[in-house]
């Protein structure tokens, strides 16, 4: 087969710091966890085996397969354009959601991915929903800073931009106090 050269010719994507940070934390945490596993499995290597475990194991496993596909919990929020004004109505909706879904842990976690125990599935389908969620608008352009996959870094990303104090905040909240009116009848 005859390579055609030139500038279009496609070439593999190369890897951003953010991204090869994020691998390493990732292979870090695994290695800590094996540790801890090996740790743990030491000191309870005088305990007989248990013939049910691996029956416990995959009912485990079934269960949280079950609690991923329940989406009868949990409605998703509004997609979010990036608009200032509208961050605070998305955030709540967002938060909401992931408390529902059992993702809140882990878009929460104060040292993210890395950290034994940090919940990487989780943060994989974060990431995928605030890529959806966010697809329509310029907030993408903050979820695609993070390194790819990583949900918990994504939100800081959307946090930093979004729920600190700025120009464009103060205009939304300004805006905000002017439409507010007093309808008689009510507090």
């Amino acid at each position: 087969m005859l390579e055609t050269p030139g500038p279009h010719r496609l070439k593999a994507k190369s890897p951003r710091p953010a991204d090869l940070l994020y691998q390493q934390r990732l292979k870090d945490q695994a290695t800590a966890e094996d540790t801890l596993a090996q740790q743990t499995s030491e000191k309870h290597h005088e305990k007989p085996n248990d013939p049910n475990q691996h029956l416990v194991e995959v009912f485990k496993q079934l269960t949280r397969v079950m609690k991923d596909s329940n989406t009868s919990d949990a409605t998703d929020p509004s997609p979010f354009s990036g608009s200032d004004e509208k961050w605070d109505e998305f955030y709540a909706q967002l938060r909401t959601y992931l408390a529902a879904k059992n993702w809140l842990t882990t878009f929460e976690h104060p040292h993210g991915p890395g950290t034994p125990g940090f919940d990487n599935e989780i943060n994989r389908k974060i990431y995928n929903k605030l890529l959806m969620l966010c697809e329509a608008g310029h907030a993408v352009t903050y979820v695609k800073k993070a390194a790819e996959f990583d949900g918990h870094g994504a939100g800081r990303q959307l946090l930093l931009r979004y729920d600190g104090f700025s120009k464009q905040r103060q205009k939304s909240l300004k805006k905000t106090i002017e439409q507010l009116r007093h309808v008689n009848g009510t507090n």
